[in-house]
């Protein structure tokens, strides 16, 4: 409930309230455009997404067969609804889900590879023929071994694209650290830490991470990407995810995690405090009015962004950290 935004003593009927609001119809239409946009062309760049493209059209296919030999379409019926049911939370919430919050991804992906692999290892399913290809050796018996290849190939590229994910967490979380140590450094070095010290801006991730959670301009992906999002998605939509070098379609992993730790649940520097005491380095940490008021000085004499010359500044009542940047 945190995670799509509910809070106490709200409820379900209050966030459907905004379907009857006026402009209710372009809102509509606006979150159809991000759920094509995030869960349908994004599977150009993406394989997760491209995977769960695959396998949620593999498993109408496979229903649909199955429905029209048995007669029966409730089996169709229970699939369609089982894959449009989550965006209904959409109307609920009134946002579009992160990847993050999509565990029923992994698990139609998952569904749709255990049919695959039963269908392959059922002799009911297997392709019926008499034909040989080369002596003793059946032509489903070449299909069964095919197809048992490209399970394995489906589950590589899985596992290699999740890991590649992984690696640039790790490089996120080595860069934020290498970050975190050296603004202590210099603040151990020259600076009264007794004072409140006030993180502010939006740092950057390392440039080989941005380069690998986005598509360049000049890429094939991206030229197929665009002629599909020009006749599907209006600019607007757009626009957020377009940087200066390239497309950007990953999340999480293409935010700063320090950016995010100066950003989330409006508490301020508050997530950056906890990050710094888990490196073992415990730092006063100013309240509310602190940190409006080092937003003020700044706004008033702006100091560049760490590790430049300057971009600590120290006033009488606390200490202010520009990570803006790089």
């Amino acid at each position: 409930i945190g995670i799509w935004g509910f809070e106490k003593g709200q409820t379900r009927s209050l966030y459907l309230g905004w379907i009857f609001n006026s402009g209710a119809g372009a809102t509509i239409r606006s979150y159809l455009q991000y759920i094509v946009l995030l869960f349908g062309l994004n599977g150009i760049f993406y394989v997760g997404i491209r995977f769960y493209l695959l396998s949620a059209g593999f498993l109408l296919v496979v229903f649909l067969i199955y429905s029209i030999r048995k007669k029966d379409w409730e089996a169709l019926l229970t699939m369609l609804f089982m894959e449009c049911m989550p965006w209904t939370l959409v109307l609920v919430t009134g946002k579009v889900p992160l990847y993050r919050s999509c565990q029923y991804i992994p698990v139609l992906v998952g569904m749709a590879g255990g049919i695959l692999l039963q269908m392959v290892d059922d002799r009911k399913y297997r392709l019926h023929t008499n034909g040989s290809v080369c002596g003793k050796i059946k032509a489903a018996e070449v299909i069964q071994a095919i197809a048992i290849v490209a399970l394995g190939l489906i589950i590589y590229t899985q596992s290699f694209d999740s890991n590649r994910w992984y690696y640039l967490d790790y490089l996120k979380y080595q860069d934020d650290v290498k970050t975190c140590d050296g603004i202590y450094k210099e603040l151990k070095a020259g600076y009264d830490l007794s004072k409140p010290v006030v993180f502010l801006g939006m740092r950057e991730n390392p440039t080989e991470v941005t380069r690998q959670t986005q598509a360049a301009y000049d890429s094939k992906e991206y030229a197929l990407f665009k002629w599909f999002a020009d006749r599907m998605i209006e600019p607007s939509i757009l626009e957020p995810y377009m940087n200066d070098d390239g497309y950007k379609y990953g999340q999480s992993a293409a935010s700063s995690t320090l950016a995010w730790a100066l950003s989330s649940f409006g508490d301020g520097d508050v997530e950056l405090h906890n990050f710094m005491r888990l490196l073992g380095y415990d730092l006063v940490q100013g309240d509310v009015d602190i940190v409006a008021a080092a937003i003020e000085e700044t706004n008033a004499n702006p100091i560049p962004s760490w590790p430049q010359a300057g971009s600590i500044l120290e006033t009488n009542d606390f200490i202010i950290v520009n990570i803006n940047g790089r």
